[in-house]
């Protein structure tokens, strides 16, 4: 019996080696490009003969293709949403239908990503695809949207109700050009309230300390978030994303700039280039000294504590917890301090051509955009005082 079993431990096991009485799995070739990957298996005893006579049995079926390779999962996981959309069956002429040719053409692909994944994606799947992915859009009638928008309100809030019915009236005009129906959208008579806009701002001295706090408390990724989005007017989302590509230098003063004219912002794609103040400039050069790592071009800059890039939920988080801190009972969010910079924009004079260029939006040619980001303000109200008593001199002059 010890014969037989001296043996056995002779046999040479395929993808496996034995050093210094260990045995290792050393994958190599399509293997590796599979998902299988280098494993320690232990001792070199009968249960680390039998690890690697299993992993190479694994290989054997999945080469066959009687079990999935290592990295199925991972691939299924990267599969777009285009792709698992246009996998589903809806009826012929279809809303479903018409979305699945809508996402396929070149027009769908020009969006920039944030227009694609934060409306038409929102919308599409939470609200138009459960209710009407199934119906014929010449089967949709005017009392049908005027209870779905009430639902959604219902359920959701009014800003939901409002993103649901503007996205079903943009998505109708693409059918139209589709040939899916020729009749007018039933949406058109459906009263769409839009959400009061928000008019809340911090000052110069809050985002200061906030960053400030945000250095000292050990969220020194963070801090120069809160004064990237301060000095530069990104959204949160532009600055937390913001990598070492974008990274450049002002000729004349000297400070870092982030330049995003390649790919734009990520909600349109328009194209900005972001500034530093003197402060925010210190903050990031010492946070990037600190940090100590030579970064790839496509790294993020700003990282969590642990090192991992900023998702938009922590984000959020991390700013709350430091927001309580600086400001305790504070409830205003970092997306206002975009909305801060614009006013004093307003306030020093500008115009919203320059608001438009500064900020990548559309606040010269849309209403809504100006009440939001220029609302009611008492320092305005003065000028507006000013310029009229000098209006009346000149006519008293005249």
């Amino acid at each position: 019996m010890e014969h037989l079993a001296k043996r056995a431990r002779g046999v040479k096991i395929p993808y496996s080696v034995v050093r210094k009485g260990h045995r290792y799995f050393q994958p190599h070739g399509r293997m590796l490009q599979l998902g299988f990957r280098p494993k320690p298996l232990g001792v070199e005893a009968e249960a680390s003969r039998r690890a690697a006579w299993d992993l190479y049995e694994r290989w054997i079926a999945v080469r066959e293709g009687r079990l999935p390779a290592p990295n199925a999962a991972e691939k299924a996981r990267k599969l777009t949403k285009e792709v698992l959309s246009a996998a589903k069956v809806y009826p012929k002429g279809s809303c479903g239908a018409a979305w699945q040719e809508w996402i396929a053409t070149e027009e769908w692909k020009k969006l920039s990503p944030g227009t694609r994944n934060k409306i038409w994606w929102e919308a599409w799947n939470k609200r138009i695809e459960p209710v009407f992915g199934n119906c014929h859009p010449n089967s949709i009638t005017m009392s049908q949207i005027s209870d779905w928008r009430l639902a959604i309100e219902t359920e959701s809030g009014i800003d939901a109700s409002h993103k649901g019915l503007k996205t079903f009236r943009a998505f109708w005009r693409v059918m139209q050009a589709l040939r899916y129906t020729q009749l007018s959208d039933p949406s058109l008579k459906v009263t769409n309230t839009a959400p009061k806009p928000r008019d809340q701002r911090f000052s110069y001295g809050e985002a200061i300390r906030l960053a400030k706090t945000a250095w000292r408390e050990g969220y020194r990724g963070l801090a120069c978030i809160i004064m990237t989005t301060w000095d530069t007017g990104f959204s949160p989302k532009d600055a937390r994303t913001a990598q070492k590509r974008h990274l450049g230098e002002d000729a004349k003063t000297k400070r870092y700039i982030i330049d995003r004219t390649a790919e734009g912002r990520h909600k349109t794609g328009v194209a900005v280039i972001g500034t530093m103040s003197k402060f925010g400039d210190w903050m990031v050069r010492q946070y990037l000294k600190e940090l100590g790592a030579d970064l790839l071009e496509d790294a993020f800059l700003f990282r969590m504590r642990r090192g991992g890039s900023y998702g938009e939920s922590r984000l959020g988080n991390d700013f709350a917890k430091i927001r309580e801190i600086a400001l305790p009972g504070d409830k205003r969010q970092l997306r206002d301090m975009r909305r801060s910079g614009v006013l004093e924009v307003f306030i020093g004079g500008g115009e919203a051509r320059d608001v438009s260029e500064k900020f990548g939006n559309s606040i010269d040619r849309s209403s809504f955009l100006f009440k939001t980001y220029n609302p009611v303000d008492l320092e305005k109200v003065k000028q507006a005082d000013e310029k009229r008593l000098e209006g009346r001199r000149r006519k008293n002059k005249s």
